[in-house]
Formats: C-alpha cells, sequence, structure tokens
C-alpha cells in the first residue's frame, strides 16, 4: 500500500559474525531501532503505524467466497476445498487472523504510547497537535479493524459463555503474564466500539483540502489511502451488525444499536440522494478509484508495478482469453439474482439456455455466464471437444459453468500474441453499499419495513439499492411483511457484496447451518447449446460447531486458553 511515500523498515539485525580487531567472532553490537531512536525521528515512530497499514490486504483471492456457497476453484491444490470438504481444523485454517493480528496490536499498540512523547513537527505548535491527533485517530480505528477481523474468525460458545479474545491494549514484555484469558465476545465488542468512538472525534469523516495549509498537510487530500472518520462509523455498524445477529445476540447488543450505527453513516454521505442519482455506474466502482461510491480503498495497487497490472484477469479470464479461470461463481449465485421486475427467479427455468433473460442488470456485470457479451465476443460454454471455456474441457476451464467479471477489467488484454493491455487495480475497504446494506438488516429486525430511523426506512433502502441496479418496479419489495424483507435483504447483501469476502461470515452470523452445509451447483450445455443441465459440483462438509472459527491449536498447547466447543 502506497501511504505518503514514506516507506518504513522495522529491522533487527542480530547474530552477525563481522571482523573485527580483537576477534573474528566477537559479534557486532546489536543494530535495533530503541524507543529512544523512534522517539527522535518522526519517521520511524510513524514506521510502527504504516506496519499496521501494510498488512492490510491489497488483493482480492476469494478465498473466503470460495468457502460459502457463492463459489468454488478450479485450482485442485487450494487449501480452501480441503476446509470445505471437511479439513477445516484449528491447525489447519485458512481463515486465521490471530498471529497476524496481534503483532498488529504490537505494533499500534507501542505507537499508542510513544505518540505523546514524538516531535512531528518542531516548527510548529498547530501542525505538531495536528499530527498527533490524526495519527492517533489512525491508530484507534487500525486497532479496532484487526480487533474486529480478529473476533470474526475466532469467537465462538464455550458452554454457555460467549467468548472473544485476550484484549491486550498495551505494549507486553517477556516479563509479562502472556498467558491471558480470552475476553467475553461483549467485552471485545465494547473495546472495538470505544477505539472506534476515540478515532471518530480525531478524524475528518474525509480526507479534503481546505484553506489552511497546516490543516491540510497533516489531514488533507494527501492523506487519501489512510483511514477516515466515515470508515471508523462504516467499521462500527458492519461490528454492531455483527453483535446483534443470532449467533452472537447474546451478547446484549441490540438491532437498534447496529441501525443507529449505520443510520450515522447515512446522514453523513448523504442519504439516498447519490446513490439514486448515480445509478448503475456505481456497480463498477472498483473500475474508478473516484467513485462516490467509495469511502476508503488503497493506493491503485501495483501501480508502479506494470508485472502484476494485469493479475486478477489473469487469475479468472476463461481460458480462451488465456486466463486460469480460477474464481467460478456457483448456479446458488446466479438462482440469486431477481427478474428485471424485481420479483425473484424460478430456479425451474434453469434447466434451459434462455434462463438469463430479462434477468437483474447486475448479473451480467459481476459474472460471465453462457451468451454474455464479454470482451465484444458472444461467450460459449456448450460442451463440446473444442470448447476450452465449457466444464470438464481444459484444466483452466470453470467448475460450474461460470466465469468471474466482477473486480475484473475487461478491457485488459492478456494474449500473449499480441500487445498487452494493462490497466491500474485498487482494493476497497470500505464502500457506501454495506452501509446501507447494514441498516437496511438491522432496521428491519428492530422494528419491522417501515420503521424510520434517523429519516431512513429498511424498504426505502432496498428499493434505491435496486433501483439503481436497474430494477424497473419496487412492487415486490413494497409487498414484503417483516420476515419477508428480511429474505430479501440477505438476498440483496448477497448480491451486492458478492466476492467481497461477507458471505462466508454472514452466514455463520445468521447462525444459518442449512445453507452453510448445503452442496453448491453448476451447469453444464449440452454440446448443440440447446439444454442445460444442473448438477452439484462440490459438497459443503462443514459441522455445526463451525458456525463459529477456532482457536489456533497452537496457542492451545502453550497455555489453557480456552477452545470454542467441540475444535480439537
Amino acid at each position: 500500500m502506497k501511504i505518503n511515500k514514506i516507506f518504513f523498515a522495522f529491522v533487527i539485525l542480530s547474530g552477525m559474525l563481522m571482523s573485527s580487531c580483537d576477534s573474528f567472532l566477537d559479534p557486532r553490537p546489536e543494530q535495533r531501532l530503541t524507543e529512544e531512536n523512534m522517539i527522535a525521528n518522526p519517521n520511524y515512530a510513524e514506521g510502527l503505524l504504516l506496519r499496521a497499514y501494510q498488512q492490510l490486504p491489497t488483493s482480492y483471492n476469494f478465498i473466503l467466497d470460495v468457502a460459502s456457497d457463492d463459489a468454488v476453484t478450479n485450482k485442485t491444490a487450494a487449501s480452501v476445498n480441503a476446509m470445505v470438504l471437511g479439513g477445516w481444523t484449528s491447525s489447519s485454517n485458512p481463515s486465521d487472523q490471530w498471529g497476524k493480528s496481534y503483532e498488529m496490536f504490537l505494533y499500534i499498540n507501542k505507537f499508542m504510547q510513544i505518540v505523546p512523547s514524538v516531535e512531528w513537527d518542531w516548527k510548529s505548535k498547530d501542525k505538531n497537535k495536528f499530527f498527533a491527533k490524526r495519527l492517533m485517530g489512525e491508530a484507534y480505528a487500525l486497532r479496532a479493524l484487526w480487533g474486529f477481523n480478529l473476533l470474526q474468525a475466532h469467537a465462538g460458545l464455550v458452554g454457555s459463555q460467549l467468548l472473544g479474545y485476550p484484549i491486550v491494549t498495551t505494549t507486553l514484555s517477556d516479563k509479562d503474564n502472556l498467558k491471558l484469558p480470552r475476553n467475553t465476545y461483549a467485552e471485545c465488542i465494547k473495546q472495538i466500539t470505544d477505539d472506534l468512538d476515540s478515532a471518530i472525534v480525531r478524524l475528518p469523516l474525509t480526507w479534503a483540502d481546505g484553506a489552511n495549509t497546516d490543516f491540510n498537510e497533516t489531514q488533507g487530500a494527501r492523506n487519501v489511502n489512510r483511514i477516515n472518520g466515515l470508515t471508523a462509523k462504516l467499521i462500527k455498524s458492519r461490528v454492531l451488525l455483527h453483535a446483534a445477529s443470532p449467533a452472537f445476540s447474546a451478547s446484549g447488543y441490540t438491532w437498534s444499536q447496529a441501525a443507529n450505527a449505520a443510520a450515522a453513516v447515512m446522514v453523513d454521505k448523504g442519504g439516498l440522494v447519490d446513490i439514486i442519482a448515480t445509478k448503475s455506474k456505481d456497480l463498477e466502482f472498483y473500475k474508478a478509484y473516484a467513485s462516490k461510491e467509495i469511502i476508503w480503498a488503497s493506493s491503485r495497487i501495483d501501480a508502479a508495478n506494470n508485472a502484476n497490472k494485469n493479475e486478477w484477469a489473469t487469475a479468472n479470464f476463461p481460458p480462451s482469453l488465456f486466463g486460469r479461470g480460477e474464481t467460478n461463481p456457483t448456479q446458488n449465485l446466479v438462482d440469486a439474482f431477481p427478474m428485471l421486475d424485481g420479483t425473484p427467479f424460478n430456479p425451474s427455468l434453469n434447466n434451459t439456455i434462455t434462463q438469463y433473460a430479462g434477468r437483474d442488470p447486475r448479473l451480467g456485470k459481476y459474472i460471465v455466464y453462457n451468451g454474455l457479451s464479454f470482451r465484444g465476443a458472444i461467450m460459449k460454454f456448450a460442451d463440446d471437444a473444442l470448447n476450452i471455456n465449457a466444464p470438464g474441457r481444459n484444466v483452466n476451464a470453470s467448475l460450474t459453468g461460470y466465469y468471474l467479471k466482477k473486480f475484473i477489467n475487461d478491457s485488459i488484454f492478456i494474449d500473449p500474441g499480441k500487445p498487452i493491455v494493462k490497466k491500474d487495480q485498487f482494493y476497497t475497504y470500505a464502500r457506501y453499499t454495506e452501509a446501507l446494506l447494514n441498516f437496511a438488516e438491522a432496521a428491519n429486525e428492530a422494528g419491522g419495513p417501515d420503521v424510520a430511523v434517523s429519516g431512513f426506512t429498511p424498504r426505502a433502502v432496498v428499493n434505491a439499492i435496486r433501483a439503481r441496479a436497474g430494477i424497473t418496479s419496487p412492487a415486490y419489495i413494497n409487498g414484503l411483511d417483516q420476515a419477508g424483507l428480511r429474505g430479501a435483504i440477505k438476498n440483496e447483501r448477497r448480491i451486492e457484496l458478492c466476492f467481497e469476502g461477507f458471505r462466508f461470515w454472514d452466514i455463520r452470523r445468521w447462525n444459518d447451518k442449512t445453507t452453510m452445509k448445503a452442496p453448491v451447483n453448476g451447469l453444464k450445455f449440452s454440446a448443440d447449446n440447446t439444454t442445460a443441465t444442473v448438477s452439484e459440483v462440490q459438497l459443503r462438509d462443514y459441522k455445526d460447531y463451525q458456525i463459529y472459527g477456532p482457536i489456533p491449536y497452537n496457542e492451545t498447547l502453550k497455555y489453557d486458553i480456552k477452545q470454542n466447543d467441540s475444535w480439537q
């Protein structure tokens, strides 16, 4: 991640044998940055914080999507395949966040400890104050983000107790008690939301320049790639939605709290005006770094490294376009896209070649299907021996009869026999539609489809999202009661946020064991492309207790930290 062109290396050189005037074997003194070094040099000090940024993802790998019912992968050796087929264990866990999160806590907590002692700008007391305030705000927000990642992956039931992770807010040394018990889930939520509140009061909602030069240098547009106040508010809505959900509701947090947190983002972002006015262009927010949909994103990744600008296309294009076709959307996901008039799709039609006609326009924006015009050509997945895109006809062919389109810039060319066309890529950490969906779900659960929170209602929000997508009528949504709207919101969340890593965790926080364990399907078209057959392509061998993730096995060997129920 590019962050204000500041680069930091936290280097420890130890055990080096160097020649000296006394002895060839005399070691050179350890060269390590001390706390005094970091306090004396603001670049060194800020490097601690930047480490917590640099370990955030900057590329989509779609592992959690493949672990859900939205996708499979044709990479037979991928660890996620073992995970979904019964091999998810406490010692083999592709969703593990434990070690990395605690490493980030170490950097962040040390940074927060020394901030008051660092002279960020010796020439201006005001700038020094602005720097310290902003950087502390970022530190609180990043600690909350890493904390929630940790909680989401490892919280769970131990008997009747809902436990989270051991909370660490100071820098620990080997002289401290490191055998920390797990805090309750509710205590972790409070720690995370307290950190977010501390960030919100210190950070501007967005990074924008004003008339004050000192302010611009410390809190202006130059910081656009850093976490901002509006992101902190969005994360707070995400955290409280998680806490209010069925699998975690014993925490005592409520749907109303989650709805209010999401509404606060909507008020600051302009409500439904932007989403309705911008229509479908923001459905492809990942192609436009300046999209109004984006609240926080990384800089365009690998912008200085042309070799990786085509990474996502190379991994996911169909083999006829010289791609590896790795991420394969399922028929289950395709069936979730409604008709153009907003009514649900009838799965009995998916044995026809016309099943894609008259569907939600998002289907053609997110998924490459048989008959779709893609890259100036009609894609054909008929099962004949010469069609390398058809399931089973090529090692890089999709297993499901579908290919990923979302996040893939279709103007990229990777044909080795022609000039390569490359495009910048970037990773989005927070976007507005998540806040809208967080609000719709929480507010509907708290008071029903038409309850007003800060002037917004769940039904109006869902209709706005669907209108932007190109759905022609609100009639279906307008006819739903609370239970019906609950299902529609879950479906909208699945569609809008597909391939963004939400579905795996959503199924679990909803305590939806049936969906979690259901097999996933794909589609094959006949050789003459006149009929289609749906069939199971992969099992989902999850156990009921795997609604919650495990504490890493290695941690349980160190001391008697409590493991979540049924995990070994």
